[in-house]
């Protein structure tokens, strides 16, 4: 008894499991959510980010720039984005890629007079003249990778939520599993299991319960063996205590069935000797049965 009390005291209730289970996802997503947002804050921090509006505004400035000035400036063309310059033959004097240079070139090729400004998605491209001179910009409003680096937080949300989860299913899987095994072994009346204890504490109070069943019928079954053993005993002497007098009874009728000729008597005796015989039958079936 004071085991299956210390046992149920050491078990871990399903509410606080569960509890447990919320706090961990919590505490996981909290410290994910910080250490993104430091993540980035350091990246967007670096020389390798470039924030799209702060490359737009470079790229118009040195638009307006070399309209006022009345010249293509190479030098001073933003690093972010890129550019194609072309004489009045057409031929490329100057080209530089920040982004997608099939993209640029194929806008070049499809616009080689006039002036135009397309927005295609996050990607912009112009095209201007300075003199003899054209000039092919392209830059986007896009951040670098920023799908797959959301692609990388979705699935870090997902593991810190599925792991824990994951976890908490296959702790009470276990536990419900031991505990069918038990009920599975007094289905088919095996009461010499021992007790078991799953760490859970409702489902070890399911385990105590059919300990106490298992003992219940123990102490049936043993109460059961002992009564059929004294009764089969009390039969056993009172058939043993008949024997003797219905011996006695047959021989006395076998003997006096020798000493008299009368039919009468004879019919008796012979009459009281199957009735003997019967009941002496009887008698030794029970014997046997003892």
């Amino acid at each position: 008894m004071g085991n299956r009390i210390q046992m149920e005291k050491n078990g871990i209730k399903i509410s606080k499991m569960v509890g447990i289970y919320i706090f961990s996802v919590i505490c996981l997503l909290g410290i994910t959510v910080i250490a993104v947002f430091f993540a980035i804050s350091m990246w967007m921090s670096s020389g390798s980010y470039a924030e799209p509006r702060e490359v737009e505004k470079s790229v118009e400035k040195w638009i307006a720039d070399s309209i006022v000035s009345n010249e293509l400036d190479p030098s001073s063309f933003p690093q972010d984005a890129g550019c194609i310059i072309t004489d009045e033959g057409g031929n490329e004097v100057f080209a530089s890629f920040a982004g997608d240079e099939k993209k640029l070139r194929k806008y070049a090729e499809e616009h080689p007079t006039g002036e135009s400004r397309i927005l295609k998605g996050q990607d912009i491209y112009i095209r201007f003249e300075i003199g003899t001179e054209a000039a092919y910009v392209h830059y986007s409003l896009e951040v670098k990778n920023e799908y797959m680096i959301l692609a990388l937080i979705l699935v870090l949300f997902v593991l810190e939520v599925m792991v824990p989860t994951v976890i908490l299913i296959r702790r009470m899987k276990r536990a419900i599993h031991k505990v069918e095994e038990r009920a599975e072994e007094l289905k088919a009346h095996d009461l010499s299991g021992e007790s078991i204890s799953t760490g859970v504490r409702e489902l070890d109070e399911i385990s105590a319960a059919m300990d106490d069943l298992k003992k219940s019928l123990s102490e049936s079954l043993e109460s059961k063996w002992r009564d059929e053993v004294k009764i089969r005993s009390e039969m056993a002497q009172i058939a043993h205590d008949l024997k003797t007098p219905l011996t006695i009874i047959r021989g006395n009728a076998d003997l006096l069935m020798e000493n008299t000729d009368n039919e009468e008597d004879i019919e008796s005796l012979g009459i009281i000797i199957e009735s003997a015989e019967k009941i002496t039958r009887s008698i030794l079936e029970i014997l046997e049965k003892k």
